[in-house]
């Protein structure tokens, strides 16, 4: 993404992610940062949040399988400063997440839900955070989730990601699936929020914020939804 625009600039904390740099990045903070974007690992995130603090500046966090503690420690920088966890940066994604929602609420009790995601064999952590969101957010009309203990998880070649919510009733099934075939697609939601971050309050910002339409009088102060 930095080679299509020249706002952003790529860098690696000092000791580089998980202890990784290369060439293309140089271990080093640049002096003036904008905003964070992590997309990388739970050691990795940890180090960009103590950055973010250390900065004073808005943090996007893409990256899945967080640990409690530093899930934890970005909820406590929320205090200071703008900070969005977002499993998926797609659009797709979220209109999933939404739509299975609204079916959950919908669908005949008996009908059962089940959830199979598929993701690169590289991928560690299983179930994916996304599978995870949208089973969250599958409650039914009692309060339970549609989707609890009914997440398959395969890791396999080099999927990008692939969720699929396959719901049965007698004589008849309905499916929603949301398929990301370019990671690119990450990498503009990642930057859509990163610059919507930018203008937002101290507290904790869902990704479907910053796609939402804005009235004149919140393009500049913003709100926090921690």
């Amino acid at each position: 993404l930095a080679d299509r625009d020249t706002r952003i600039e790529p860098w690696a904390l000092p000791r580089g992610i998980d202890g990784v740099t290369t060439p293309r990045r140089p271990a080093r903070t640049p002096p003036e940062i904008d905003v964070i974007v992590d997309v990388s690992s739970d050691a990795g995130c940890r180090a960009a949040i103590e950055t973010a603090e250390l900065k004073g500046v808005p943090i996007v966090i893409g990256t899945t399988g967080l640990s409690p503690e530093t899930l934890a420690s970005a909820h406590r920088l929320a205090s200071r400063v703008a900070v969005m966890i977002a499993p998926n940066l797609s659009r797709g994604a979220l209109l999933l997440r939404r739509l299975v929602a609204m079916a959950a609420q919908l669908a005949p009790s008996e009908w059962p839900f089940d959830l199979i995601e598929t993701h690169r064999a590289e991928k560690r952590d299983a179930p994916s955070g996304t599978a995870i969101a949208i089973a969250s957010e599958s409650i039914d009309p009692n309060g339970a989730s549609r989707l609890e203990g009914r997440i398959a998880s395969i890791r396999t070649g080099d999927v990008v990601g692939e969720h699929r919510v396959r719901i049965v009733g007698t004589g008849e099934e309905l499916v929603l699936e949301h398929r990301a075939v370019d990671r690119a697609v990450f990498a503009r939601g990642a930057l859509e929020a990163a610059v919507w971050l930018t203008t937002r309050r101290p507290g904790m910002h869902p990704f479907e914020s910053c796609l939402e339409p804005r009235t004149d009088g919140d393009q500049e102060s913003g709100s926090s939804d921690a």
